[in-house]
């Protein structure tokens, strides 16, 4: 398989800030994209200065990673909201109380998740156990390590081949359908396949085309 990193860290679905200076909920909305470290703190501070009154400097520190947000006022944070960027700002999902800085417990992440994983419903029902259980559906068929950085290639072999058995097209009627399936796996007519992250969500690669190849091998009976 050859996958581009194509797609965005930040998306529609992880890209809001909502903060509230005394006056009411204000939101930052952080433009869908891959950002550099001096990037994001640039486009962190041009959003909450846009959306409020006071104005912020953000900084993300080189030895410990976590960033912080400060204010020439004071404010309070609210990553409850949906589609906050908490995660990968390094915040906990939570309401942070009114002051003139705040800093994440955690580390920043501006490349997203650090695995993929393929689904497929149709290859997956011929499982002869090869696939792994991530807690996203029993129909990963494998999952891929993020060793790059965007714009550059993922590619990713399984150490293991997937191995699926299906029957061949006999013209079964219903009944013998379901008896030889059972013995000989299923006729495979489709193959669907998406990429989703840690979360099910499926990545949008932006454009760009992925490389999959599927060896076909017939055994007679």
């Amino acid at each position: 398989m050859i996958l581009p990193f194509s797609y965005y860290a930040f998306t529609a679905n992880n890209n809001i800030i909502t903060f509230d200076e005394g006056g009411g909920a204000l939101t930052a909305t952080i433009n869908p994209g891959n950002y550099t470290r001096a990037e994001i703190e640039t486009e962190i501070k041009t959003r909450m200065d846009t959306a409020g009154a006071d104005t912020y400097t953000v900084n993300i520190s080189q030895n410990t990673y976590l960033l912080t947000i400060t204010s020439t006022g004071t404010f309070s944070l609210d990553f409850t909201v949906a589609n906050s960027a908490n995660d990968l700002l390094g915040f906990g999902a939570a309401v942070f109380a009114t002051a003139a800085s705040h800093t994440g417990a955690n580390a920043v992440n501006l490349t997203g998740p650090l695995s993929l994983f393929i689904r497929s419903n149709e290859l997956s029902g011929g499982s002869r156990g090869r696939f792994i259980n991530v807690g996203i559906g029993s129909n990963i068929i494998f999952e891929i390590t993020v060793d790059k950085d965007p714009n550059e290639i993922i590619l990713s072999q399984t150490a293991v081949p997937v191995m699926i058995q299906y029957a061949q097209d006999r013209h079964f009627t219903d009944a013998q359908s379901v008896n030889e399936n059972s013995k000989f796996g299923r006729t495979l007519r489709d193959i669907d396949i998406s990429i989703i992250d840690d979360t099910g969500l499926v990545m949008d690669l932006n454009g760009r085309n992925i490389i999959i190849e599927i060896d076909v091998v017939s055994f007679d009976d």
